[in-house]
């Protein structure tokens, strides 16, 4: 079975960022660290490949102007929370092998009407295995 595992949140959050103790990082300097040009996350840029298993925790909280910095790079999957999902969907069908699935982390947060269409357009079915985890296949 190839699996693809994708923690964004995890990975992301630890990070370092070269600035003093009093100093406030900012988006750029946290963007720098991680290497994520223009603080955009491009789902499977650089992957390639068809997988039996793709496991997706991404950042899907909406926005949130009174999180730090650091944590909403973690966390926050654009201005409404599902944008990264969004484009995960629109490109998870040219990785995933027949008969394969995806298993996706949401939030209760995560507004859902835009992802469950964007499942139907792509033609992927799906099961919801907890509250806010989903089996698409």
């Amino acid at each position: 079975m190839k699996k693809l595992i994708l923690l964004c949140s995890f990975a992301l959050l630890s990070f370092s960022c070269d600035k003093k103790a009093d100093e406030k990082a900012t988006k750029e300097d946290v963007a720098k660290t991680l290497e994520l040009p223009n603080f955009n996350y491009k789902v499977f840029e650089k992957i390639s490949g068809k997988f039996d298993l793709i496991l997706f925790n991404p950042p899907y909280l909406p926005e949130d102007k009174r999180e730090d910095t650091a944590s909403s790079i973690a966390t926050t999957g654009g201005k409404k929370g599902d944008e990264i999902i969004l484009r995960f969907i629109s490109k998870a069908k040219s990785h995933l092998n027949n008969n394969g699935i995806i298993l996706l982390l949401l939030s209760s947060l995560t507004p859902k009407d835009k992802i469950l269409s964007s499942l139907k357009k792509y033609r992927f079915k799906k099961e919801i295995l907890e509250k806010n985890i989903l089996i698409i296949y």
